[in-house]
């Protein structure tokens, strides 16, 4: 998948690479590679709302360091329990 960013209005436009799905065990994590002409390869890991409490799961974590290296750059957190989902009461 190729991800950019279009805001013509503005005259915007950022390139931020194409993202492609390295692993998914459809339950609790998603790791994607993305490259960049920029900044050259990364990964990402995203974990989903059933994982959240327990962490990262052994599983996710072993591949992430596999396929991505073994820093832990994943753990810039970019989720907070306190930014919870609302939920649209239907009339």
């Amino acid at each position: 998948m190729h991800v950019t960013l279009n805001i013509t209005q503005l005259g915007l436009f950022k390139d931020f690479g194409i993202y492609k799905l390295i692993y998914s065990d459809n339950k609790k994590c998603d790791i994607l590679r993305v490259t960049s002409k920029q900044n050259g390869y990364a990964c990402e890991m995203y974990l989903h709302s059933s994982a959240l409490k327990e962490g990262v799961p052994r599983e996710c974590e072993s591949i992430y360091k596999y396929a991505c290296g073994k820093d832990d750059s994943y753990h810039h957190q970019v989720y907070y329990s306190y930014c919870k989902l609302h939920q649209q009461k239907l009339n």
